[in-house]
């Protein structure tokens, strides 16, 4: 048999030692005299023992403040990210609300009134291709209601085709179902503004124009300013409308055919403004 290692006798000896120590001590406790070693073993096991019970208390003391410790760290890291969240949710409300004050200052230099023009926000296009429209978020309970003329960045964008309670669809100027009675801003020459049916099952992204029915003997060329000629009922006069990008004449040669850019960044809305002023004839 292999030799016992001198370190692992003097643990032996040494656990024997406090083991009979604990003993002694214990039975001490328990006898109403105790005799001499056993309060010889007291006098020795007490301060270890003291030792041991004041540790533990340290180490649970310790386990607890780290639980402690623990659980407010994630509770900070959750507060913290919900307070980045409330954060950049403020900064999107703060970007909207300068964004909608710049439109509605934009309106009031050009001579508009609050009672006479409501903002409200894009909310949706019409992803179909029967409809070129977007709704917005306003109706007939913020005061809104068919046919009202809506505008954005100085020109014209449609009119409110259907209106819910609190949601509105707009038909815009490119949508084959418009037209809008025209006039151009240079010569006075009058045409019909309708969407150009060769774009419109093609990219989205540019849509046109068309402004058909002006008479040959009138002069209209590219770069022309067309503006509402407060003829057709719906649209009042002298609102910009489009921009002629190339003109042509018809099959007959008796009128101009006009394709035209939307005055308005169709593609690109994200605030209009809802007109609330009576039509006037021209």
């Amino acid at each position: 048999m292999s030799p016992v290692p001198r370190k692992l006798k003097f643990l032996l000896t040494a656990s024997a030692l406090l083991g009979g120590l604990a003993y002694l001590s214990y039975s001490g406790d328990r006898a109403a005299h105790p005799r001499w070693y056993q309060r010889a073993a007291q006098s020795v096991v007490a301060p270890i023992a003291q030792a041991f019970s004041s540790s533990a208390v340290y180490l649970k003391s310790l386990a607890q403040n780290y639980v402690l410790l623990r659980g407010a760290r994630q509770q900070n890291a959750s507060f913290q990210h919900e307070t980045e969240q409330l954060k950049a949710e403020l900064l999107r409300l703060q970007e909207e609300n300068q964004s909608l004050r710049q439109a509605q200052g934009q309106y009031l230099q050009n001579g508009l009134s609050t009672a006479e023009a409501k903002l409200a926000r894009v909310v949706g296009y019409d992803p179909s291709l029967v409809y070129r429209s977007i709704t917005i978020n306003g109706g007939s309970d913020d005061g809104l209601r068919n046919d009202q003329v809506v505008v954005a960045g100085g020109g014209v964008v449609g009119r409110i085709l259907k209106t819910g309670s609190r949601m509105s669809q707009v038909l815009l100027v490119t949508d084959l179902h418009s037209s809008v009675d025209v006039l151009d801003a240079r010569t006075r020459a009058r045409g019909t503004l309708v969407g150009l049916r060769k774009q419109m099952a093609l990219q989205r992204e540019h849509w046109l124009t068309e402004a058909e029915y002006v008479s040959a003997s009138e002069e209209i060329r590219e770069g022309d300013l067309l503006l509402t000629s407060g003829q057709d009922g719906v649209f009042p006069k002298g609102l910009p409308i489009g921009i002629v990008a190339a003109v042509k004449k018809d099959s007959s040669g008796l009128f101009w055919q006009a394709e035209v850019e939307p005055y308005a960044e169709l593609n690109k809305l994200e605030e209009v403004l809802v007109l609330n002023l009576k039509q006037e004839g021209g």
